[in-house]
């Protein structure tokens, strides 16, 4: 029997769950790790710790396991006389195990990001994705604009 899919903020003791899943994104892109895997795990954990502040990380749960993990952040942009404060949101890191692709998992991911976006006030969603992930971000609203540009330093 599968278990329900919970979609929710993570909590410090998810966070080496997301460095689980971190390390597994690299290896599946064949990238050379730098780290030795329990050292990256332990890094990760505490780098999430960190960046509280501005770094919220998401997971999604079946039962007891982690099966996906985004990253909504927290940008904030210059007051405005006629808005106050303002901030940008962008979502980074949204990534699901091959094992688990194909249900719509990064899709509630993504959904559920925007969504938390959208009732904290943001002025707008940013994502920066992978050729293979733009589909995903298509069906949840997402439009290419020539209005945000990009540069290498």
């Amino acid at each position: 029997m599968v278990s329900a899919l919970t979609i929710r903020e993570s909590g410090p003791n998810d966070w080496r769950a997301a460095g689980e899943l971190r390390w597994a994104w690299d290896i599946e892109d064949g990238d050379a790790p730098a780290y030795e895997h329990d050292e990256f795990v332990r890094t990760f954990a505490d780098w999430i710790g960190a960046q509280q502040a501005t770094h919220t990380c998401w997971v999604a749960q079946e039962g007891e396991a982690i099966v996906g993990m985004a990253f909504l952040v927290r940008t904030p942009r210059p007051p405005r006389p006629s808005t106050g404060d303002r901030w940008v949101a962008e979502i980074q890191s949204v990534y699901v195990p091959a094992s688990h692709r194909g249900r719509g998992i990064g899709s509630q991911l993504v959904d559920t990001l925007i969504e938390r976006a959208r009732t904290a006030g943001s002025d707008r969603v940013i994502v920066h994705s992978r050729p293979k992930s733009v589909q995903v971000y298509h069906r949840a609203g997402f439009a290419t604009t020539p209005l945000l540009m990009e540069r290498t330093p």
